[in-house]
């Protein structure tokens, strides 16, 4: 704790005033220790002055190819040093060989230059230990004609006075240039933000898919957000059942994370509705942070409830950025509401008049989009059916019989299946279920459970000639597939195959014999 603490201290530097200059300070402190050598000093000047000057002008040289941004650690430490040594310590040691008023005034303009450039985690530091090496050295080269020590300590209490007025005036310089850059940064988040909103309520209207628009709203999350991560779910109205989902700027590894952890992280019960109102519910850990919110949507089967939730993995969002994300969230929930509404609209246009399911040109529809978005981890079932004994009820009982037959079967369907389950006649004695988010083992347990209600489904079915009442068995044979069994594009045609066997395997089993 202590050496982090310390190398942030010592290691942190905001250059970004200096960087672009240090260049020209390097430039301008070789050629002013040239002139000042070359035309006031080389007469009388020795051997001593000249070795230290040109030594002066070697260590200088580095900065003229320093990079103008992004510096390294060691770009810090020899800038520092560097400072740390020539400035305070060379003109110390110019003074003590000669006290004149020309070294005093020169080296408290010196420490003044220092300061603005020095950092004064490091100048205060480095200043007695520079002044004290000048001195050693100067008792080494200079014990003949050495200068009255008490008058340069003296001049030494300015020139540091001078030191740490510079400091805190620059500390003051640097504050306000910071809070500078912050408004900056903020107005360019806000007008960021203002043209985030106004470019998705143009784009989503071309889209129709959640998963698109989803996808969309993550992209711009990125250039509000940067340096993070995002998972975006929407589940229900049936719990863990993922309905939508997109992620941006993840791993795979962290999206089948996020797939398997959502349903523990702010489910139903944590953004429930309360008081007829939706509510939002955030939580935070060491590398994720989770918002989630409730969705209650009106369609033709009543109040539907959704849960959406929005992973974002990086550092904390302050308080702004919480603001800023809740505005995006708002518009989340309004943009799903919407396109669920205008789902249950669409599906209650494509139902079949006779049984309330949704019809062929429908599942066409769905069928291709999911393929399209199937997914290793979203998979998707399904089942297919076909209703045994239809064409002998119909003659032999009449098209009223037969059609009783067709409902009572789809009746048991709608109440067998999930509320994310979609269920579709394709017409005469076909059904399908598609069941999202669903693997063949789960398809199975529906089948089976929709073959349990099946022991007790008996039809009336009177002749329509003498009117006598006939009670006729029901028997749906069944075939389910998956999406993760030889890819979305055969999970169709392996259904139907199946639910083929299992018609054979019927008539087979019981020695029925086939209706023409």
């Amino acid at each position: 704790m202590i050496s982090s603490k310390l190398k942030k201290i010592v290691f942190d530097w905001n250059y970004h005033i200096f960087e672009p200059v240090i260049r020209g300070v390097g430039l301008s402190a070789i050629v002013v220790h040239l002139l000042f050598y070359f035309t006031m000093h080389h007469d009388s000047a020795d051997l001593i002055n000249f070795i230290a000057r040109m030594v002066i002008v070697a260590l200088y040289i580095p900065f003229l190819f320093y990079p103008t941004k992004d510096w390294k650690t060691r770009h810090k430490i020899y800038l520092e040093s560097i400072l740390a040594v020539t400035m305070p310590g060379f003109f110390t040691l110019m003074l003590l060989s000669d006290i004149g008023t020309y070294w005093a005034v020169t080296l408290i303009f010196i420490v003044i230059y220092y300061g603005v450039f020095a950092r004064w985690q490091f100048a205060l530091f480095m200043y007695p230990i520079s002044v004290s090496a000048a001195f050693v050295t100067a008792s080494i080269i200079y014990s003949e004609r050495f200068a009255d020590m008490h008058e340069v300590i003296q001049i030494h209490g300015i020139a540091l006075l001078a030191l740490i007025l510079v400091q805190v005036l620059k500390f003051f310089v640097e504050k306000s240039h910071n809070q500078i850059v912050v408004m900056k940064e903020k107005t360019e988040q806000q007008n960021e933000i203002f043209s985030a909103l106004l470019d998705i309520s143009v784009e989503v209207s071309r889209f129709d898919d959640l998963d698109e628009i989803f996808h969309l709203l993550l992209k711009r999350f990125e250039t509000i957000f940067p340096k993070r991560g995002f998972g975006l779910l929407v589940e229900g109205p049936r719990p863990k059942i993922i309905q939508y989902m997109a992620f941006r700027g993840i791993s795979q590894k962290d999206t089948t994370f996020l797939l398997q952890v959502h349903p523990y992280v702010l489910g139903f019960a944590n953004v429930s509705l309360e008081n007829d109102e939706e509510t939002l519910s955030s939580i935070e850990g060491d590398d994720w942070q989770v918002f989630g919110g409730g969705i209650r949507s009106s369609s033709i089967q009543g109040q539907t409830f959704y849960c959406f939730k929005l992973f974002i993995k990086g550092r904390s969002l302050d308080g702004d950025e919480r603001k800023t994300l809740e505005v995006f969230l708002e518009t989340i929930r309004g943009m799903t509401r919407s396109r669920i509404q205008a789902l249950e609209l669409e599906r209650y246009s494509n139902t079949d008049q006779l049984t309330g399911l949704f019809n062929r040109n429908y599942f066409d529809r769905v069928f291709e989009e999911w393929k399209e978005k199937a997914r290793p981890e979203k998979p998707f079932s399904v089942i297919f059916g076909d209703i045994n004994g239809l064409k002998r009820i119909n003659d032999t009982y009449g098209h009223h019989a037969g059609d009783l037959l067709i409902k009572s079967c789809t009746t048991l369907l709608i109440h067998a299946a999930r509320n994310s389950d979609l269920v579709f006649r394709l017409g005469g004695d076909e059904v399908v279920v598609l069941c999202p988010s669903t693997r063949l083992a789960q398809a199975d347990e529906l089948v089976k459970r929709i073959r349990a209600g099946m022991e007790t489904l008996i039809v009336p079915c009177a002749n329509e000639t003498t009117g006598e009442v006939t009670e006729e068995r029901a028997y749906i044979s069944f075939g389910a597939a998956c999406s993760t069994e030889h890819g979305p594009e055969e999970v169709v045609a392996l259904a139907d195959k199946r639910m083929f066997d299992a018609k054979e395997k019927w008539y087979r089993e019981g020695n029925r014999e086939r209706y023409r």
